[in-house]
């Protein structure tokens, strides 16, 4: 694996697999961080059965791995239930990740930085794309 300092674990998105595949969403991801002076030095991916829990990406926070954050495809995977974006926002930013979410273009340092300028951003993102929210549920219904 990489340096920590310049690199981030990729959190790819399950519901856009059949439209845009892990291989795309991987190289979209490492395109967006190499611009940065950033890597992507691996990445993780939910299924069917862990999609709405994140249990695969909570259980990579909880491995401590040695990247400076996570980049999220989009804001979205982690708003299918309410207020679970928030939970993991902040189990992520407080084991000292930094978190990127690609589509929304949004760039979260630190904790102080989530609190300050972020989380009513956050809070309302779910409210605000529940139409966005109820298409990718379907998605992931087979």
């Amino acid at each position: 694996m990489k340096n920590k300092k310049n690199s981030y674990l990729g959190v790819l998105d399950y519901a856009l697999v059949e439209f845009l595949p892990q291989k795309a969403q991987y190289e979209i991801l490492k395109v967006f961080l190499n611009q940065k002076k950033n890597s992507l030095a691996l990445y993780v991916m939910e299924d069917e059965t862990t999609h709405s829990s994140s249990s695969q990406l909570l259980k990579k926070v909880n491995e401590k791995p040695k990247v400076k954050g996570f980049i999220f495809f989009s804001l979205l995977q982690i708003s299918l239930e309410e207020k679970k974006n928030t939970e993991i926002i902040r189990q992520i930013l407080s084991n000292k990740y930094e978190i990127i979410f690609y589509k929304e273009n949004i760039h979260i340092p630190n904790m102080s930085s989530y609190k300050k300028r972020f989380e009513k951003k956050i809070l309302l993102f779910r409210h605000n794309n529940i139409k966005a929210i109820d298409r990718l549920k379907s998605l992931l219904k087979y």
